[in-house]
């Protein structure tokens, strides 16, 4: 799995979702000065060759799990966006190396109803075909008004569909209609957990990151009115500039 690694310090992990890391950059930029920043690219996404088994979270994540071992992390911080947020806390909760806190950029939720996984399969069948993805990933990801008064947004968010090869896409889509619910495990989770979204999300609606901040013992929310799934193009600076604050007070490393 090809991994980005920018910067010394306190190591910081940046997990994507159904998009390239490219999504990331402006991150990477403002966290490299003061941390070590590690950006992993899933299987299939990038440089990353798609895994044999397939996409399986299981399979996955055992890969994700493997390549930062190699990098040498032992103790780190984690911002996970969409479904990399799922990723995050799954790590956070699986010990297999020092999660110091959680920061859920429009995270996916932790407990997937019956009838979410059976959309995701709708999902991953749009996907095997070959039907424009495009406007389904507009809908879902950007607020109307927000897409037509910001046409460059819109053109990157909807490329996102073209990252990857449409079978990893597919694949990856497909999964979650298997993910393990993590809900039971979160009032175990000791360590502080930050969940940033957006008031207008479609893709991973507030309520979702509601549920998680309640269900551990230190959970916060900030929700962010007018705003849908893509906080780091419609939001951006304000959200850089509070998880710059929140690792800052985790890893007591200033980042101001």
């Amino acid at each position: 799995m090809h991994i980005i690694d920018r910067g010394r310090g306190e190591t910081v992990v940046l997990l994507h979702g159904a998009n390239p890391v490219s999504y990331f950059d402006d991150l990477v930029e403002a966290l490299a000065p003061h941390y070590r920043v590690l950006v992993p690219e899933l299987p299939g996404w990038g440089k990353s060759p798609a895994l044999v088994e397939g996409q399986a979270f299981e399979v996955t994540n055992d890969a994700l799990r493997e390549t930062l071992r190699q990098a040498g992390v032992d103790r780190a911080a984690i911002v996970g966006y969409s479904l990399g947020g799922w990723r995050a806390l799954e790590l956070a909760l699986s010990g297999v190396f020092d999660v110091t806190c959680v920061y859920l950029l429009s995270s996916f939720t932790a407990s997937p109803a019956p009838e979410l996984r059976e959309r995701y399969r709708g999902y991953a069948e749009l996907a095997r075909s070959k039907a424009d993805l495009r406007p389904a990933v507009r809908d879902l990801y950007l607020p109307p008004e927000y897409a037509a008064a910001h046409p460059d947004i819109h053109d990157q968010v909807t490329d996102w569909v073209h990252a990857c090869p449409r079978d990893v896409f597919a694949g990856e889509l497909a999964a979650v209609a298997d993910i393990t619910d993590l809900a039971p495990q979160l009032s175990s989770l000791t360590k502080p957990v930050v969940a940033r979204v957006g008031a207008l999300d479609i893709a991973a609606p507030a309520d979702w990151s509601r549920a998680i901040v309640d269900a551990v013992p230190q959970g916060r929310l900030e929700l962010v009115e007018g705003c849908g799934h893509a906080l780091l193009y419609e939001d951006r600076d304000a959200t850089i500039t509070s998880i710059l604050k929140y690792l800052s007070q985790c890893t007591g490393r200033h980042a101001g």
